[in-house]
């Protein structure tokens, strides 16, 4: 149980950490949203995918796959952020 949390906890951080990014990139909030909603039914359909068949070892489940996406997915993200915030701090000091 406490894996499953784990993994939506990760999830929720990724998209959390990608809204960011695009919304540093967006105009208005209308915008936003529109680049918002592919990258909720992209990550809808990962969550299915890992949760529906994690730690299924038995059945077919590939749970090294399933972790390496997860965690480069989570590092991806992280990293853009943080450049996102690398970039905002240099334009607010010029």
């Amino acid at each position: 149980m406490l894996l499953i949390v784990a993994v939506i906890y990760f999830l929720a951080m990724i998209a959390a950490a990608l809204v960011f990014v695009m919304a540093r990139f967006s105009g208005n909030m209308i915008k936003l949203v529109f680049k918002v909603l592919p990258l909720f039914i992209i990550l809808n359909m990962l969550a299915n995918w890992i949760l529906s068949d994690f730690l299924a070892v038995f059945f077919g489940g590939d749970f090294y796959l399933q972790m390496t996406l997860l965690i480069g997915l989570f590092v991806f993200s992280l990293i853009a952020s943080l450049l996102v915030l690398a970039r905002e701090k240099k334009l607010e000091l010029v």
